[in-house]
């Protein structure tokens, strides 16, 4: 490894570890889960540097690989919590997710629907951008978000077990 592309590398590490931090605990209510995603992130971002293309957004295709690592750890353990209670401790929440009804509700939304309503309320994307950064199109990333708002609201409402 040059030096180069190591310096350029933990630039990066330190640029983005605080924001993949609080982007994976919320998504998978887990403190120490998100540390392990983020550094497979991180490793797969490494890995996979040379597929990077430099005509899009860097911070797109950041947060698509954690976005995807995020969701295939939830997706594993998602028979796990078919056979009994899971605990979560979301550990720095976003503004207003401070409540323990608002997590819970948040923990309800499927986990790609959830990783689009993170990018777009907790880091401020564009439709655009998380649509690049999920690999789908702007109709999908509103659609996902009303979907997870509704959910969101019924939860909060008491609609929803």
């Amino acid at each position: 490894m040059a030096l180069g592309e190591k310096a350029a590398f933990v630039a990066l590490v330190r640029l983005y570890q605080s924001s993949f931090l609080n982007i994976a605990r919320r998504m998978l209510g887990d403190s120490s889960e998100a540390e392990d995603v983020v550094q497979r992130a991180f490793l797969s971002i490494y890995v996979n540097a040379a597929s990077y293309r430099p005509d899009r957004k860097a911070s797109t295709w950041l947060y698509r690989i954690l976005t995807n690592e995020c969701i295939d750890t939830w997706r594993k353990r998602r028979r796990e919590w078919a056979l009994g209670p899971a605990r979560f401790s979301m550990a720095r929440p976003c503004a207003g997710a401070e409540r323990a009804d608002l997590r819970s509700a948040l923990l309800a939304v499927p986990p790609e629907a959830r990783s689009i309503l993170l990018l777009a309320y907790c880091e401020g994307l564009s439709y655009r951008e998380i649509a690049e950064a999920r690999g789908v199109s702007i109709n999908t990333v509103k659609t996902q978000l009303r979907r997870a708002k509704g959910i969101i609201r019924s939860r909060l409402d008491g609609e929803y077990p």
